[in-house]
């Protein structure tokens, strides 16, 4: 995540899919590095098994 943010490029998005479980880990990475983060789930019969995680570049707000 560090260096996929320090390719970005001004006003660029980086987008991951991973598993709920690393959430509070990949957010905590996250949290000085990125502006608005969104979170979407990747529903398959009964529970998210995966997540979509947005982030953008400059920071400007905090966690949606």
């Amino acid at each position: 995540i560090k260096f996929c943010h320090k390719m970005l490029k001004p006003n660029g998005v980086l987008s991951m899919i991973h598993r709920p479980a690393r959430l509070s880990d990949i957010l905590r990475v996250f949290e000085n590095r990125f502006g608005d983060v969104v979170i979407y789930p990747l529903w398959n019969v009964g529970n998210a098994n995966r997540v979509i995680i947005k982030g953008n570049d400059p920071p400007t707000q905090g966690i949606v």
